[in-house]
């Protein structure tokens, strides 16, 4: 077993380790115990509700959260093609906003065939 025997360097890692700190913190939470059980138990009921609540409302934030990502890449593209027509009439090069726009509606259209294919 190979184990350092310098005893520098025990008192380099005592300084680091810093064992007073160890020992209070211990000691607050001997001290203020009452209190973590209480926060505890606070957080065991908020989650019994969020749970009991998400059993009922899940299918309803599911589909949410679908048309929301739908809305996203539609609108997205929407507003990345009037960015290129706006350069493009000032006579800027704005072919990267239109590829992006293209990229963002087909990306679109391969998630609405997806939920189609998964709902159907």
């Amino acid at each position: 077993m190979c184990v350092p025997t310098d005893s520098k360097l025990y008192a380099k890692i005592f300084a680091f380790v810093k064992l007073d700190y160890i020992s209070e913190s211990f000691s607050e939470i001997k001290t203020a115990w009452p209190n973590y059980i209480i926060a505890f138990v606070i957080a065991l009921i908020i989650c019994l509700i969020y749970f009991f609540l998400m059993r009922f409302l899940a299918g309803c934030i599911l589909w949410i959260m679908i048309l929301g990502t739908l809305v996203g890449f539609f609108l997205g593209g929407g507003l990345l093609y009037h960015k290129y027509q706006t350069l493009s009439n000032k006579g800027s090069d704005g072919s990267n906003f239109k590829n992006l726009a293209i990229f963002l509606w087909v990306l679109g259209g391969i998630f609405l065939l997806f939920i189609f294919c998964i709902c159907g």
